[in-house]
């Protein structure tokens, strides 16, 4: 039975693979029919990096794929952040809703970008494709991120702070901040913060806002 799982795996990965090792061979093919074989070439490869629009489109998607990731990292960091410091249901709810674009097949997404920036009176181009792909890449930082926040003891918070604190007062300058020293007056209120009851378990409730 194991044997057969794991054919059963690899004739699934060479399905979804096969064509792109096609497509790569056939793009040294000297013919320009792909059922055609006449020799090998890197002639395209040369026409490819003479031609001004594919080069641009080349780095459009470069620039726009780097961009929207970077972005989406850092608003998925700052939400997640925020959803920690929620109750359980708010933050199953806000789970669920930014969970629906993975739901939605991207054409759907897309369209309905398309739609909303042009009532927004938004001009069409590099602006709104960027702004369209941080929208596709957020729900997937939420649920790669969140789980970890999820996890994480209340001491690496305290412990941050502790050493701001320790960072700023030791200063060589010798400025003493107001909120440093209010750092030094929340002992009582770490110990009370240690003794709640631990957060439920992060898979279980991740789950529980996607459904």
């Amino acid at each position: 039975m194991e044997k057969v799982k794991k054919l059963y795996v690899a004739l699934v990965v060479l399905f979804l693979y096969a064509p792109i090792g096609v497509l790569v061979a056939q793009s040294f093919n000297a013919s320009r029919y792909r059922g055609h074989w006449t020799g090998f070439t890197l002639q395209w490869y040369g026409e490819l990096f003479q031609n001004e629009g594919i080069l641009d489109a080349l780095q459009n998607t470069v620039t726009i794929g780097l961009s929207s990731a970077a972005i989406a990292t850092v608003l998925g960091l700052i939400t997640c952040m925020a959803l920690r410091g929620m109750g359980r249901k708010p933050r199953s709810v806000f789970l669920g809703v930014a969970s629906m674009p993975l739901l939605n097949a991207d054409i759907v997404t897309g369209i309905s970008l398309m739609l909303l920036f042009l009532g927004m009176g938004l001009r069409l181009g590099y602006g709104s494709i960027l702004m369209a792909h941080v929208v596709f890449n957020l729900p997937y930082v939420i649920l790669c991120i969140m789980p970890q926040f999820l996890s994480l003891d209340r001491s690496c918070y305290d412990a941050a702070d502790e050493n701001l604190c320790r960072t700023e007062i030791g200063h060589p300058s010798g400025n003493v901040r107001p909120f440093d020293v209010s750092l030094r007056l929340r002992p009582g209120l770490r110990r009370l913060a240690h003794r709640q009851p631990q957060a439920p378990d992060p898979g279980t409730e991740l789950v529980g806002g996607l459904s």
